[in-house]
């Protein structure tokens, strides 16, 4: 799995820097694969009710898991300020993309923040690569781990190395986390935008 995620990530950068195509062309194959991704992770939930009635048993205790990781990496930025050169504010705002790089990175250079926006930017690409690249290792630290490290991208770009590295019935608990941290991102994202 690691060789072909290695294999693939490598691939695209070496098309990208020979000009292959432009970016644009694969948005829409990119948006339908990650649609099946989900719809066999809901069919396998549907497939298996033991493993669904199982989770829906620990109840409340499920939104631990997103809750935690945004605070974790909100407050993990705040640190990482120090690193980039940064404010303490600015690392937290960065942070709050949870993965989302697409919101964070625009939402922030919309806002007139543009050097902050590609920070972001980076910032939440890398956080995917290195979930997926470092989740066999991160999985045997804790089966929940690897979840926690996808943020948003949990339900949907790093769903499968989840189910991989992880097993299967951690499929919902990621999907769930990835489900409740994308809604929190927007509204976190905007209220400490704001402390700028």
């Amino acid at each position: 799995m690691i060789l072909l995620v290695l294999g693939s990530t490598g691939l695209g950068i070496l098309l990208g820097l020979i000009r292959v195509g432009t970016p644009g062309i694969f948005d829409k194959g990119l948006v339908w694969s990650l649609a099946f991704l989900i719809f066999v992770v809901g069919w396998e939930m549907g497939s298996e009710l033991e493993m669904v009635k199982r989770l829906l048993k620990r109840g409340p205790r499920l939104l631990l898991v997103p809750l935690f990781s945004v605070a974790g990496s909100v407050v993990f930025g705040m640190f990482a300020g120090f690193l980039l050169d940064i404010t303490p504010i600015q690392g937290a705002v960065v942070a709050s993309g949870m993965g989302w790089y697409s919101f964070t990175g625009s939402f922030l250079s919309a806002q007139g923040w543009t050097h902050l926006g590609a920070v972001a930017f980076a910032a939440n690409v890398l956080r995917e690569l290195f979930t997926i690249l470092f989740a066999p290792l991160l999985s045997r630290v804790s089966p929940i781990a690897p979840v926690a490290s996808g943020g948003a991208t949990s339900m949907d770009s790093t769903l499968g190395v989840v189910r991989v590295f992880s097993g299967r019935e951690m499929g919902p608990v990621s999907f769930l986390n990835g489900f409740v941290t994308t809604l929190l991102v927007p509204p976190i994202t905007y209220i400490l935008s704001r402390l700028l």
